[in-house]
């Protein structure tokens, strides 16, 4: 029943690209928050390289983010799929290796407990740090980082009882990334069974970065991605999305009060671009 009532919702959606003319172009992101940015690097990108082809939209209803991978191999229904570089996804899929959060996801602030908001206050090295434990959901990728940096995670099955979890005093700090910390915590901060608040302290930063990856076939539409990205890159578009979105929570928490702990990523792939400044924010830290 499920699965007609999917078919059902996903055959009106594509209809409805039929009377615009431009070809469906359907992608899987990296949540709901990010998806008008996505629609519009991508609508950015295409038009750059094949103008007014392509009718960029998410993917709805929303689905695990293993099933869109398995979807994306079998070329059924989705065209693009969102998700950090592994080596893994590097041989199975076609990635255009350019970083679409410039590196972002791996700067991290911590939720910690309100009346212990000075937690990590003093705290300068990794050394320091593993002396707390962090939380974090159990499927994340960030799990394998932290540990390969002899931080000892605590882990959880469900995300909302994350919150609790800390406030339970279960762990010490909840690393989120600096685009995410103030809307989860907003959300919270008033329930009456969590005592949470924002560490105003420290910045954790490691490498990771999200790929568009296609189908290993499809190479017509990858290197329209490649070209229509560079293209904006070079002409500044790119920049200036990023920053109309993101520099607001940049300059908020980002900023020269904070210590800065950069951790190794030991999951990413050589192929990376890191030494490409104008794919990165790296440069604030300086």
């Amino acid at each position: 029943m499920r699965l007609v009532s999917f078919l059902s919702i996903l055959i009106v959606f594509l209809t409805s690209f039929q009377c615009s003319g431009k070809e469906p172009l359907i992608y899987w992101g990296i949540g709901h928050k990010r998806n008008p940015y996505i629609t519009e690097l991508l609508t950015l990108v295409l038009n750059q390289a094949q103008p007014n082809s392509y009718q960029v939209s998410p993917l709805t209803p929303d689905i695990p983010h293993f099933r869109a991978f398995q979807a994306l191999e079998a070329n059924n229904t989705i065209d693009i799929v969102i998700g950090y570089a592994t080596e893994e996804r590097l041989s199975k899929y076609r990635a255009i290796e350019l970083p679409i959060m410039k590196g972002l996801n791996g700067w991290r602030v911590s939720i910690v407990r309100d009346n212990n908001i000075d937690l990590l206050k003093g705290v300068e090295t990794t050394e320091q740090l593993s002396a707390f434990k962090p939380g974090l959901f159990h499927t994340w990728t960030d799990n394998q980082i932290l540990l390969a940096n002899k931080l000892t995670t605590v882990t959880g099955t469900d995300y909302e009882g994350l919150f609790k979890m800390l406030s339970k005093e279960r762990f010490d700090y909840l690393p989120l990334t600096i685009l995410d910390v103030e809307d989860e915590y907003a959300v919270r901060k008033d329930y009456p069974d969590l005592d949470i608040a924002i560490d105003p302290h420290v910045l954790i930063v490691y490498p990771v970065c999200f790929y568009f990856y296609v189908n290993k076939t499809n190479t017509e539409l990858a290197t329209l991605i490649e070209d229509g990205f560079e293209a904006i890159i070079i002409n500044g578009q790119f920049e200036a999305l990023f920053h109309r979105y993101f520099n607001s929570s940049i300059e908020k928490l980002a900023g020269p009060t904070r210590t800065i702990i950069q951790l190794e990523n030991p999951l990413l792939p050589e192929s990376v671009p890191l030494n490409r400044d104008d794919l990165w924010m790296h440069q604030l830290l300086n």
